[in-house]
């Protein structure tokens, strides 16, 4: 009856242990973008760049039917979309709601700002 209870006890903390992730686990990419997500364009005013270039935090205009006007981060699907840009600047841009609720500009050009 010993025995038992302990190949019970030991099966149920066995059962209980979880692997943490794996280093190849934790290394993953992001989920590709589908191609058939909508995408948004709109304008905004830069509010802050950081030294890494992946994302941007962009003060921008209502989307109608998708979201008010307000400040935001967005991921930046290339780095090189931000060059030339700096904060203060008025911007058009077009990002798509990938995988996991992330924004992604991918595309994004200095615009005139309005009076």
């Amino acid at each position: 009856m010993r025995a038992v209870f302990l190949v019970l006890f030991v099966s149920i903390l066995c059962g209980g242990c979880e692997r943490g992730p794996s280093a190849e686990n934790s290394q993953k990419t992001p989920p590709a973008i589908s191609s058939s997500a909508p995408r948004r364009t709109v304008r905004g005013v830069v509010k802050a760049l950081p030294a890494s270039r992946a994302s941007v935090a962009i003060a921008h205009e209502e989307i109608p039917d998708y979201m008010k006007a307000m400040t935001m981060d967005f991921e930046v699907a290339r780095p090189a979309l931000l060059e030339g840009i700096k904060v203060g600047d008025t911007v058009s841009f077009t990002f798509v709601e990938a995988p996991g609720y992330r924004l992604v500009i991918e595309a994004l050009e200095a615009a005139p700002a309005t009076p």
